[in-house]
């Protein structure tokens, strides 16, 4: 008997992994530009003050475009990490893997990351449910596994020449089909930004379901954090700018 495939949920989750995707290159790309070039007209007005005076109406004009997006950075941020850290990456599937019911998670691969060109609008596969007894997809129609002893070796993170890079996972949990649904649905809203590429599940006679998947998780290549905060600052600075450039000036009496 087959069960039925749960496509709206899946798409759904893929739906809104996607526009996070974007989002990340539609906040961080443009904020690093102005971020850039606020640095060096901010640097060569303060090396005159008539500079200044005739480019702070500007500045500030680009600051108040900025200033909406530091709250999304950082929530961006959060949730796409520098490293890998695939200890941290193993506990957080192991909590969610709990959360849903399940004793474990297997990983059978983890590749070298990849830096991201462009968001990729890729609405995840639904999950190719098996007849009772039939064969899982091989290992080849996912990723070669490592083989099969421990956990996969961690590999080297790209040097940070881009704002974002991408990592694929390959990995298998084992449960009932809603524990493995539940467990699948988990990943796509987690901790880290991840995109599901491909799933199949397998539901035996008595219930028992093993889920085999390959994710895409992201690492972030420039320092949002430290760069959430210099925009903060430079905001800052242009707020107490403007105060000053409110207050009446002083007049002296003629002799």
């Amino acid at each position: 008997m087959m069960i039925p495939r749960d496509k709206g949920t899946l798409a759904a989750a893929g739906a809104t992994l996607v526009v996070l995707t974007a989002g990340w290159f539609g906040l961080l790309a443009p904020t690093l530009a102005e971020h850039a070039g606020l640095v060096a007209q901010t640097q060569q007005a303060d090396a005159s003050s008539q500079e200044m005076g005739r480019k702070l109406p500007a500045l500030r004009s680009e600051l108040d475009d900025i200033a909406p997006r530091v709250d999304s950075l950082r929530e961006l941020g959060q949730r796409v990490p520098s490293t890998i850290d695939q200890s941290a990456l193993l506990r957080q599937l192991e909590d969610l893997a709990a959360a849903s019911g399940i004793p474990s998670v297997r990983l059978t691969n983890v590749g070298l990351p990849t830096m991201v060109e462009s968001p990729a609008a890729v609405v995840p596969d639904a999950i190719a449910t098996a007849a009772p007894g039939a064969d899982l997809p091989s290992a080849s129609d996912t990723e070669e596994s490592t083989s099969g002893k421990g956990e996969p070796e961690l590999p080297t993170s790209p040097a940070a020449s881009a704002a974002l890079a991408s990592y694929e996972v390959t990995m298998e949990v084992a449960g009932s089909e809603p524990q493995v649904r539940d467990f699948l649905a988990g990943l796509q809203s987690g901790e880290r930004l991840a995109l599901v590429n491909t799933s199949a599940l397998q539901v035996l006679e008595d219930g028992t379901a093993t889920l085999q998947l390959k994710a895409t998780f992201f690492l972030q290549q420039v320092d949002v954090e430290g760069l959430a905060s210099q925009i903060e600052d430079l905001l800052a600075r242009g707020t107490a700018d403007s105060a000053v450039a409110r207050q009446p000036q002083p007049t002296h009496a003629a002799d």
